[in-house]
C-alpha cells in the first residue's frame, strides 16, 4: 500500500474509539459533550462526516436539484417502511430529523456521483477511489527537516496549500506509528518539548502534513519525509 493510501486509510477510515452515529448528530447541530467536541477535531472520520451532516442541513438546492427531491422524496414516503413504520437503518440514522435532511442527502449523493461521472478531471470514469483523488489531487511540499541533522530541529517547515486551512501534523516513527500530533494553520509549527523528546541520537524518524479545507476535510497531503539527528 502507498504512502498515500495510508495516509488516506488514517484519515477516512472509521475507528474503535469514533462517535455513535447519535453523537455525530448532536455535534452537527452544535451540541455534543467536550470530549465528543476534542474527538471530532483530531479524528478525519468524524470530523468529515460532521462536516456532511452540516452541509446536508445548510444546503439549499437549486431548481432543478428541488425537483430531484420532490421525486426522491415521493417514492420514500411511497416505500413500505415508511407506510408500516419498519424500524431501518437508515430511519433509525435519521430518527428526531426533519424527512428534509434524508432526501436532501439522496439528492446530493445522485448529483455528486453524477458530477464525479461526468467530469474525468475528477479521476477514471467508474473508479470508487473519488475521495482519494481528492487527496491526491494537492501535494504538500515538506521542506525541513529532511536527511541527517546535527541537532533536534525546532521547527517544522511545509509547502503552503491553496484552500487549506489547517494542517494535521504528525511525527512517526520508522514503522509509521504516529507518536506525536498537531494542529497548525500557518505554514512552519513550532516544536514542543513532548516532541522534540523523541529526536534522541541516531533515531530515524518521520513526519507528514494533512491539508484541510475550511470543512475539516483532507485535501493534500506530504510524503513520509525522514530525518535522523546524528553526532556533530
Amino acid at each position: 500500500m502507498s504512502n498515500e493510501r495510508k495516509i488516506l486509510a488514517g484519515a477516512f477510515e472509521r475507528g474503535p474509539d469514533c462517535l455513535t452515529a447519535l453523537s455525530l448528530e448532536s455535534l452537527a447541530v452544535g451540541d455534543g459533550s467536550i470530549q465528543e467536541k476534542e474527538h471530532m477535531t483530531q479524528c478525519g472520520f468524524c470530523g468529515s462526516e460532521v462536516a456532511l451532516l452540516k452541509s446536508f442541513e445548510l444546503a439549499q438546492p437549486n431548481a432543478e436539484e428541488a425537483a430531484i427531491v420532490k421525486q426522491i422524496e415521493k417514492q420514500l414516503r411511497s416505500a413500505p417502511a415508511w407506510r408500516d413504520g419498519e424500524k431501518t437503518t437508515v430511519a433509525s440514522w435519521w430518527a428526531g430529523r426533519r424527512a428534509w435532511g434524508l432526501v436532501l442527502a439522496s439528492a446530493a449523493t445522485v448529483i455528486a456521483l453524477g458530477i464525479f461521472i461526468q467530469n474525468p478531471a475528477l479521476g477514471p470514469r467508474g473508479q470508487s477511489g473519488a475521495v482519494e483523488d481528492v487527496v491526491r489531487s494537492g501535494k504538500v511540499e515538506g521542506i525541513a527537516p529532511l536527511g541527517d541533522l546535527t541537532e533536534a530541529p525546532e521547527t517544522l517547515r511545509w509547502g503552503s496549500v491553496t484552500a487549506s486551512v489547517l494542517y494535521t501534523v504528525q511525527l512517526l516513527d520508522v514503522e509509521e506509528t504516529v507518536l506525536w500530533q498537531s494542529e497548525a494553520r500557518e505554514t512552519v509549527l513550532q516544536l514542543p518539548a513532548e516532541a522534540r523528546a523523541w529526536m534522541t541520537a541516531r533515531k530515524t524518524l518521520k513526519w507528514r502534513i494533512i491539508a484541510k479545507n475550511a470543512q475539516g476535510v483532507p485535501i493534500a497531503s506530504s510524503s513520509l519525509e525522514t530525518f535522523r539527528v546524528v553526532a556533530k
